[in-house]
């Protein structure tokens, strides 16, 4: 996904453009990272490593045990893509290619799939609801 995303962005923007937009998509996925990791720091929960790798970023981290916790650990990634998003509104093409995609990360990881931050969400829902 991160290589497609990086090749989208040079094919639609021209080189320069699409190396500046490449740029900044890998560090809106960090951000986006970034947020998951403040929020488990926060939260007192263990961050193992953040990094990227062919299908985008991730972070790896201790399990918190506790679903009020999951749940704000898991929101947090998708604000920080959507404060991006509102942030990153320009003129310039290759700021508003990237802002478009700070929301599609944001909207894309909210869905309730396996591995998703939306499948987490659901998850510390549900927990929270029946206990």
């Amino acid at each position: 996904m991160l290589a497609a995303l990086c090749v989208l962005a040079t094919i639609s923007l021209g080189l320069i453009s699409g190396a500046v937009g490449a740029a900044l998509i890998i560090i809106s996925l960090l951000i986006h990272e970034a947020g998951h990791l403040l929020a488990a720091r926060l939260c007192g929960v263990r961050v193992k490593a953040i990094g990227l790798c062919v299908k985008g970023a991730y972070l790896r981290r201790k399990d918190s045990k506790r679903a009020g916790t999951e749940l704000v650990i898991a929101i947090c990634g998708p604000i920080a893509s959507i404060l991006m998003f509102l942030i990153l509104q320009g003129d310039l093409p290759v700021v508003h290619y990237v802002a478009q995609l700070n929301l599609v990360v944001a909207l894309s990881n909210l869905l309730p799939i396996p591995s998703t931050d939306g499948a987490r969400i659901v998850r510390s829902l549900a927990t929270l609801l029946t206990a």
